[in-house]
C-alpha cells in the first residue's frame, strides 16, 4: 500500500490558507482517483482518510492500494497522526509520500525528494521527530516567497503570518492551472517511484 499524507490545519478558518495546500492536493487526488463528488474522507487515526483499491480507481495504479490522509492534529503535530497510521499500517517509509507547502519555491513549483531535512517546515519537523528519521519521500509545492505587497500594508512580518494568510484571487487561478501537474507528480510517484518522478517533475 502507498500512503500519501497532505499536511494542513483543521478548521474553517484555515481552509483556504496557503499552509493548507497539502490538504487541497489530497482533495484533488481523491477526485482524480474516484468519480468526482463521491470521494469522502473518513475520520480515523487522528486523520481524515480515504483508502482506494486499484479496481475502484479511474486510473491505472499498477495494482496498488492507495491511502490518502489529511492529519487532523494541526500542522505542528503532524507526526503524531503519521506515526499512528504507520503503527497500524507498518509500510516501509519508501511507500509514504508527504505533501506540504514551501514558500521558498515559486507558486505551484514542485520539488520532490526521497529524504531530507525539515527545511524550516514545522509539519515536516514533527514527522521527522516522531519517526526518528528524515528518510522518507516528500513533495513540496511552492507558495512563492512572501513579499510586502502580499501582506497588505505590512513591510515586515513573520513567515507564519504569510503561510496562514489566504491565496489572492490571481494566485488561486494560477494554482488551478498547475494542480494537474502536482497531482500528476503524485501519480508518477505511485506508479514509477521517486527517482523517475524527480527526473520528470523537478
Amino acid at each position: 500500500m502507498k500512503i500519501i499524507f497532505g499536511l494542513g490545519n483543521p478548521g474553517k478558518k484555515y481552509e483556504r490558507t496557503r499552509h493548507n495546500l497539502g490538504w487541497r492536493v489530497i482533495d484533488q487526488l481523491a477526485n482524480s482517483f474516484i468519480t468526482p463528488g463521491i470521494a469522502k474522507l473518513k475520520k480515523k487515526f487522528e486523520s481524515a482518510c480515504l483508502t482506494i483499491a486499484s479496481p475502484e480507481s479511474n486510473l491505472s495504479l499498477t495494482g496498488e492500494t492507495i491511502m490518502l490522509v489529511k492529519p487532523l492534529t494541526y500542522m505542528n503535530n503532524s507526526g503524531q497522526a503519521v506515526k499512528h497510521i504507520l503503527n497500524y499500517h507498518p509500510e516501509p517509509l519508501t511507500n509514504i509520500l508527504v505533501i506540504c507547502d514551501d514558500f521558498q519555491l515559486p507558486l505551484g513549483k514542485i520539488r520532490i525528494r526521497p529524504k531530507g531535512s525539515a527545511g524550516g517546515h514545522n509539519g515536516l519537523a514533527s514527522i521527522i521527530q516522531s519517526l526518528n528519521t528524515d528518510n522518507f519521500p516528500r513533495l513540496r509545492v511552492g507558495l512563492a516567497s512572501p513579499t510586502a505587497p502580499i501582506i497588505s500594508g505590512q513591510t515586515d512580518f513573520e513567515p507564519a503570518d504569510y503561510v496562514l494568510s489566504n491565496f489572492t484571487r490571481a494566485e488561486e487561478q494560477s494554482l488551478k492551472k498547475t494542480m494537474p501537474d502536482i497531482t500528476g507528480a503524485v501519480h508518477c510517484w505511485i506508479n514509477d517511484g521517486v527517482e523517475k518522478c524527480m527526473n520528470r517533475f523537478n
